[in-house]
């Protein structure tokens, strides 16, 4: 009963439950799961099913390239059906990760329809902003990609100027005064010229 309670008050506290009953909010407490992670342990990764709502309760974990502590929940995409994992978790030292699974979940808002309509569209508005990210980022690495490519020709360019300039002189040499020239000969005068 005092870690229902405990769990109650810090549990209420985060984004996803602010608004929630405190009746939803202490039957969902109780149903959770305390499991420990050691340190490096993969929670879950790109790709998985996601079916279960994690709240750290101790401890550090990377997730979608941030640092996550205590108070902060994971995989509350979850609260859509069949949705798959577009980043990893991993536990970074000890972490209490207090668990439910989401069909738990979903049987606790069939007493709270209002929540359960928040709920999802919290998770929606989630999903979204992700994939909104993903597709930001997609274009600035698209766009670096361009200006690499816009790189490679103009190096290319330069390259074959100074290689068409080069040849040139080389050609001049070779038609000039001296009838054939050896490639000892042009790497002597190399040298000679080089301080």
């Amino acid at each position: 009963e005092v870690a229902a309670i405990t769990d109650t008050q810090w549990l209420a506290q985060l984004s996803i439950f602010q608004k929630a009953p405190e009746s939803m909010i202490s039957r969902l407490s109780i149903a959770m799961q305390q499991i420990l992670y050691p340190p490096l342990e993969t929670i879950f990764n790109v790709g998985d099913p996601i079916r279960r709502l994690f709240v750290i309760k101790r401890g550090i974990i990377v997730s979608a390239g941030r640092v996550r502590m205590a108070g902060h929940a994971m995989g509350d995409e979850a609260l859509l059906e069949l949705y798959r994992s577009t980043y990893s978790a991993r536990s970074m030292t000890y972490s209490e990760v207090n668990e439910i699974d989401i069909d738990t979940i979903y049987d606790i808002l069939e007493g709270f329809p209002k929540f359960k309509k928040i709920l999802r569209v919290y998770a929606i508005k989630k999903v979204f902003r992700s994939e909104v990210l993903a597709y930001a980022e997609a274009m600035r690495r698209l766009d670096q990609v361009e200006q690499d490519i816009r790189d490679v020709v103009r190096r290319k360019t330069m390259f074959m100027e100074k290689y068409d300039l080069a040849d040139a002189d080389l050609d001049e040499l070779i038609d000039g005064d001296v009838p054939s020239v050896s490639v000892e000969y042009i790497v002597k005068s190399l040298k000679e010229t080089m301080p």
